[in-house]
């Protein structure tokens, strides 16, 4: 089994109408998903100093998950308010990552570099501020794997697209011809393979000029949270078992990272390990508003 390592952001959602906050974070799920899913998956972050930072450190440590590069700073950790509509996240403020508001990722220390060239398959995201490092990292030589989110322009399509292996896009707002163009850029830009995740409308992927859909898998919802992250970790880890990617191999990952998110939907959080917390004045004032 191939290496993949997460770098970027790690985040606690509070959920103030449950009173429960949850570990996450986009590329400290990847490395907790993946692991989940049997592969060798590290994870490197910027941590805060309080009790989110202590949580989400707790979750790693628990899955037994190598951390050993992250880096700290005193302050806050990042997260989100958020409550939950129709078993749905609906997100109500943030901190804006914390401690990690502004800080770009570059890659020049020696160890730092050689424990990255260690890895087969890096993640990162769109909420990480790791594009100016992306060339670094391609030189480093693993391939990397960049979720776009909803922020998939063209600029930053240009920017980011010719240093990924995997460009995913979250497309479940848009049309099916525009979520096909959008692929289709991201591939013109460089990406090897482009997957649009499109919530209930399944997922569709272009791989050397074909298209290949997934449709999703009923489960009964308790939380959406990790939705995206479950789906692309299981489309990962399925491929990273082949040697050689062809057509088979992308509709079995499709098939993987549909069947891992029906998985983490049917569970708290993204996936679980939630602490009670209580409310504050001040939360108490920001959910009555949002109320």
């Amino acid at each position: 089994m191939n290496r993949i390592l997460g770098i970027g952001d790690n985040v606690v959602d509070c959920f103030l109408d449950r009173r429960i906050m949850y570990p996450g974070g986009q590329a400290m799920n990847i490395a907790v998903y993946s692991h989940m899913l049997g592969a060798d998956s590290s994870y490197m972050g910027l941590f805060g100093s309080d009790e989110k930072a202590a949580l989400n450190r707790s979750v790693l440590e628990h899955f037994g998950i190598e951390h050993g590069f992250c880096r700290y700073l005193e302050g806050d950790n990042a997260f989100a308010y958020v409550k939950t509509v129709d078993n749905e996240r609906v997100f109500l403020w943030s901190n804006k990552g914390g401690v990690a508001k502004g800080k770009i990722w570059h890659f020049t220390d020696e160890a730092e570099c050689r424990y990255i060239s260690s890895f087969d398959y890096v993640f990162s995201d769109q909420n990480s501020n790791i594009e100016e490092a992306l060339p670094e990292i391609r030189k480093i030589g693993p391939r990397i794997i960049f979720d776009f989110s909803r922020k998939f322009e063209t600029d930053y399509l240009r920017l980011c697209a010719p240093y990924c292996y995997i460009a995913f896009l979250s497309t479940e707002t848009l049309p099916e011809e525009k979520v096909i163009s959008k692929l289709r850029e991201a591939a013109e830009y460089g990406a090897e393979i482009a997957v649009a995740t499109r919530g209930v409308n399944g997922s569709i992927a272009l791989y050397q000029g074909k298209l290949h859909y997934q449709c999703s898998i009923p489960v009964e919802v308790k939380d959406t949270m990790g939705a995206g992250d479950s789906f692309e970790s299981g489309f990962i880890v399925s491929l990273m078992k082949h040697k050689k990617i062809t057509g088979n191999e992308i509709q079995e990952a499709l098939h993987s990272g549909a069947v891992m998110a029906s998985r983490i939907c049917a569970m708290e959080g993204s996936f679980g390990m939630g602490r009670n917390f209580i409310l504050t004045e001040e939360q108490e004032g920001f959910l009555k508003e949002e109320r």
